[in-house]
């Protein structure tokens, strides 16, 4: 499926807000603010996150390629007794899409209505399934991870460098099938639980085929308080988009679960009357993950539908060390700004003994655009490394430049 629309952010999967109840006929009745007791509400929201970027989105349904939005926002909310009067309040307000139509005070917004079997119904007796919306946010990245591949095996690297636990972590890498032109091979990990700092680094062999199972992320939704045809309802919106994209056949993709209280601080939420339990199920997907062939110096780029921009006004090189870990991060960033800051650029580093060759391809115009100015950019973390490299820096196998590089436990010395 194409899509024309260039969008720009890391996008979040907000939820709709599903009603059970049944209308008491009339104008809605303000009285009706007690407590309600057996009112319980039920969200999930997918946010979609650009690696390396900063901005989260909040959209309706799941778009092709490599991007981070909301899609298919769902809030559902379950009762055994009518509700006349009902208020449902959002902290978001960039780039708004509502439905139906909310009102927008400051950086909130705001629906008034009724529940009637499970549906909202406005005052002026327009009748929904949910409330919805879609929007940006910023949100820092909660991980750094890579994918390497060689010798017929994927090597997945993650680390948590967030505050806060990540569950369910899936890390999906596909590849061109070598046994059909046309298909894709599926590759994936699962770690129930990455604690704040921790790292994985897990091995499988390659497989040739698309297969993939849902089963376990279907329990953890129902574990995590979803209904089963709510989880039923997230999985058949994303899972084609998490394990099977279909404009793409190389790919890096991670989802992850984050805490409620992180999903309440990206979005707080309130709620008129109050409910006696609010289930929010927050899922990051982070697209676009780094793929590594260490069989030779050139990376795992599937060019198909993107677009290729000739390189040009000059590139930045940057060799920075992390403060907690004492990683050492390459980064290649153009002088050029372009519309979109998740353009790629298409870079591949090789590393033998003490000759690190970076090969610059290309810059990548994404398919969707995260909204905001930017450079291009390519990042690689060299870990915990020291000693002294030859740093060779190509284009299209022309040199580009080539250094000195020292690099001790506290400092990094760079000379041409």
């Amino acid at each position: 499926m194409k899509n024309d629309n260039k969008m720009i952010i890391i996008g979040l999967v907000f939820s709709a807000i599903f009603l059970a109840s049944a209308f008491l006929s009339g104008c809605l009745d303000h009285s009706k603010f007690e407590n309600s007791s057996d009112f319980e509400v039920h969200e999930w929201g997918v946010f979609l996150q650009e690696y390396n970027c900063s901005v989260v989105q909040l959209l309706n349904l799941p778009l092709p390629g490599f991007v981070y939005y909301a899609r298919k926002p769902v809030i559902y909310f379950h009762t055994v007794e009518d509700i006349n009067y009902v208020t449902v309040e959002v902290e978001i307000s960039e780039n708004l899409t509502t439905i139906p139509n909310a009102t927008i005070v400051g950086d909130k917004i705001q629906w008034t209505f009724a529940i009637e079997n499970n549906s909202v119904l406005l005052q002026d007796g327009s009748n929904y399934d949910y409330l919805f919306y879609e929007g940006d946010i910023i949100c820092s990245q909660a991980i750094i991870a890579y994918v390497n591949v060689s010798d017929g095996n994927a090597t997945f690297y993650i680390r948590n460098i967030a505050d806060y636990n990540l569950t369910d972590v899936f890390f999906i890498l596909g590849l061109p099938s070598q046994v059909n032109l046309f298909s894709i091979s599926v590759n994936y990990i699962h770690i129930d639980n990455l604690e704040s700092g921790e790292e994985k680094i897990m091995t499988i062999p390659l497989k040739f085929d698309s297969d993939y199972e849902t089963n376990t992320i279907k329990e953890s939704l129902i574990q995590m308080g979803l209904t089963e045809k709510e989880a039923d309802e997230l999985i058949n919106y994303w899972a084609e988009s998490w394990f099977y994209p279909s404009n793409v056949k190389t790919f890096a993709h991670i989802i992850y679960a984050i805490p409620q209280e992180i999903y309440d601080e990206l979005l707080p939420i309130s709620i008129t009357p109050l409910p006696a339990t609010i289930k929010r199920i927050g899922i990051f997907f982070i697209t676009n993950i780094t793929i590594n062939s260490l069989n030779n110096s050139d990376a795992i780029v599937d060019d198909n539908n993107l677009s290729e921009i000739p390189i040009g006004g000059g590139i930045k090189l940057d060799i920075i060390k992390s403060e907690d870990k004492n990683e050492t991060n390459v980064i290649l960033t153009t002088n050029t700004i372009y519309p979109c800051c998740n353009y790629l650029l298409n870079s591949s580093l090789n590393i033998a003994g003490s000759k690190l060759l970076i090969d610059i391809h290309n810059i990548i115009e994404p398919e969707i655009c995260l909204t905001a100015l930017g450079q291009a950019r390519w990042e690689k973390n060299l870990g915990n490394i020291t000693g002294e490299f030859d740093l060779t820096i190509r284009y299209k196998h022309d040199i580009y430049g080539e250094y000195k590089l020292t690099i001790t436990d506290k400092n990094i010395t760079l000379t041409s």
